[in-house]
C-alpha cells in the first residue's frame, strides 16, 4: 500500500492544493477523499483554465512534493497518466 502515513500525505496533499488555489486558477480545492491508490479532488475554478491545464499542473506539484516528502514513493511512479473528471456549469 502507498499510503502508509495517510496523515502525513493529507498534510502534505493539503499543502499543494492550497498552493495550487492561489497561485495557479484563484479558485478553490480540497482533499475529499485518499484511498490505497487513488485520491479524490473538488475543484471549483472560473472556466479560463482547461481541466487538462489543472491537471498537469496538479499532478506536478503533487509528485513534486511528495518526493520530496516521502523517500519510499522515489522508486515507484507517482500518477498515472489517466485521470478521471467531471464538470458542471
Amino acid at each position: 500500500m502507498i499510503f502508509k502515513r495517510p496523515k502525513d500525505f493529507v498534510v502534505c496533499l493539503s499543502g499543494v492544493l492550497e498552493e495550487l488555489d492561489y497561485d495557479f486558477f484563484k479558485g478553490y480545492t480540497s482533499l475529499l477523499w485518499l484511498a490505497s491508490n487513488h485520491i479524490h479532488i473538488y475543484l471549483q475554478s472560473d472556466g479560463t483554465i482547461s481541466v487538462e491545464e489543472i491537471i498537469i499542473k496538479l499532478k506536478q506539484l503533487t509528485e513534486d512534493a511528495l518526493l520530496s516528502s516521502f523517500e519510499e514513493l522515489s522508486k515507484i511512479k507517482v500518477w498515472d497518466d489517466s485521470y478521471y473528471a467531471e464538470t458542471l456549469g
